[in-house]
């Protein structure tokens, strides 16, 4: 029961029903906001790869610089992403599978991503654009 409480939670958070909310589109924040953005992910290690997995990604930096959220790729289920930010960088977990480092820059986040199970070589390029 607990677990259907979570993830009723999380979709809730994920689809904007929370109530304590608003967007903006800058992560130097006074209180937690929820922020929405585009995603997409290029591959570019070991090749480069021309297509992009899309997604959004919706996820909250508190006073403090903790991230939590969730990221929906475009053809999956969304899972929670967890992570921090520091002056321009940010570190974002997105489930179990990708891990990203980036900088953020006008509202935008660019970096890199890489699968967190090590099992890959692969190497991605992480963009993100709030939504407007």
């Amino acid at each position: 029961m607990k677990h259907i409480h979570r993830l009723a939670a999380a979709f809730a958070l994920f689809f904007g029903i929370a109530t304590s909310v608003a967007s903006a589109p800058a992560l130097a924040l006074s209180t937690s906001t929820l922020i929405t953005y585009h995603t997409q992910l290029t591959q570019v290690f070991p090749f480069d790869n021309p297509g992009a997995y899309l997604g959004t990604l919706r996820v909250a930096i508190s006073p403090d610089g903790v991230a939590s959220g969730f990221y929906l790729p475009l053809d999956g289920t969304p899972v929670p992403v967890s992570g921090g930010v520091s002056g321009d960088r940010i570190w974002l977990n997105l489930g179990s599978e990708w891990q990203v480092n980036g900088t953020v820059r006008e509202g935008r986040i660019v970096g890199t991503a890489r699968s967190q199970d090590g099992t890959t070589m692969d190497r991605f390029r992480f963009e993100a654009s709030p939504q407007s």
